[in-house]
């Protein structure tokens, strides 16, 4: 039996009076006071949806007690919207969903745009911390807002990481009487007030370009992971999206912000403990357009404070190698990749020494590049340092 009933709203577009009995019919209706102002509901079994943990505690409640639940949601619940919650916590037998067209599309057809290369984000009740490099990478993007995450501030923060080559519109009251649509450049987002209720969209003007070469990083004495073992690292690590990278002993940070060109949608903590090579990576996270977090503090203490990860990249261990690695295999999740680059066969007899007493398989890539150079009026070969380059995968 479906007890969980569902109905999308939006404005301007009624609901069949047999659906509007049904919701009066209800034991318990869930809906917010704008979308149930839409509606013609006499029913005095209202819950409205304001503080979510409150939701989710009268909603079991109800659903315990075997009541008949209406939830009142906008537009199309299952895009980003309540009944995701609901889905994915209740059983889908008991569960008939009515959407209604959402929001986004409703916007996209006032500026005759469509979805092709588009990437939605909901910040309601989130963070902004890593939306920079999903903006970086994505052609369109668009915004489900909040009290705290306004077109405003999210037009600051993505100038804070040099993203300037959007322009935006930002879409307020949409289907209400004081419907309003304006386009606006990124640079004076923060100049402007709007309604609450509205969606930003950004739209790239012009694909900025990124190099990635060694040159173009703020580092400490040329202490950075060079571009080309960089490449072989990141792709040994196969990072995926939602991943959760420690970059150890992270140096310029150049490992980390590379990995979120690989895969925007992972969340990278760069450990390091020098603060000169922490003020570098601020510099470059900046000029990369790439929001990680900087981890100051030495390893492998520091990373109990870390959540656990899917990935991990040793690209310097302070002579703590044997205690950094046995911290990580405990910590990293079932499945995930461990990438070890070592450049001295000191620390590559301690990393496998350890690795073999702990009875782990691994692998190890002895990788030698040389670049083409001049010396005098003749082309060359000019050697990079060999590494050592061991994977682990748990």
């Amino acid at each position: 039996m479906k007890i969980i009933k569902i109905f999308g709203v939006f404005p301007g577009i009624p609901l069949s009076s047999n659906v509007i009995e049904e919701i009066n019919s209800s034991d318990v209706i869930f809906s917010g006071h704008r979308n149930l102002e839409l509606l013609n509901i006499n029913s005095k079994n209202v819950i409205f949806i304001e503080k979510f943990e409150n939701f989710i505690k009268n909603f079991e409640s109800a659903f315990k007690e075997g009541k008949k639940i209406s939830v009142i949601a906008s537009g199309d619940p299952l895009f980003f919207g309540i009944g995701s919650y609901i889905t994915a916590n209740y059983p889908k037998d008991s569960i008939e969903i009515h959407p209604c067209i959402s929001s986004a599309q409703v916007a996209m057809s006032r500026v005759d745009m469509d979805y092709k290369d588009i990437k939605f984000i909901s910040l309601h009740g989130r963070d902004l911390k890593g939306t920079a490099q999903i903006v970086r990478n994505s052609a369109k993007i668009m915004f489900f807002t909040d009290g705290k995450n306004t077109p405003g501030a999210i037009g600051k923060y993505l100038l804070d990481f040099n993203i300037d080559n959007y322009y935006a519109y930002v879409f307020e009251n949409l289907g209400y009487k004081n419907e309003r649509i304006k386009q606006i450049d990124i640079k004076n987002l923060q100049n402007e007030e709007f309604s609450d209720l509205n969606l930003l969209l950004l739209v790239r003007k012009c694909k900025k370009q990124y190099s990635l070469e060694d040159k173009f990083f703020e580092k400490e004495n040329n202490n950075i992971t060079k571009l080309e073992i960089r490449e072989i690292s990141i792709s040994d690590l196969d990072v995926e999206n939602g991943n959760i990278l420690w970059d150890i002993g992270s140096g310029s940070g150049a490992v980390s912000i590379s990995a979120t060109f690989k895969n925007p949608g992972i969340k990278v903590f760069a450990i390091e403990r020098e603060s000169e090579r922490c003020n570098n990576i601020e510099k470059n996270i900046k000029k990369f357009s790439a929001d990680i977090n900087i981890i100051k503090g030495v390893a492998p203490e520091i990373l109990d404070s870390l959540p656990d990860p899917d990935r991990i990249f040793i690209g310097g261990s302070g002579g703590s190698m044997d205690k950094i690695i046995k911290t990580s295999i405990s910590r990293i999740k079932e499945g995930g990749i461990i990438i070890i680059n070592i450049a001295t066969l000191e620390s590559l007899s301690t990393a496998i020494e350890t690795l073999e007493n702990m009875n782990l398989k691994f692998n190890v890539k002895h990788v030698s590049i040389s670049i083409s150079g001049k010396a005098g009026k003749y082309n060359v070969m000019k050697p990079l340092d060999p590494v050592y380059i061991i994977k682990v995968k748990k």
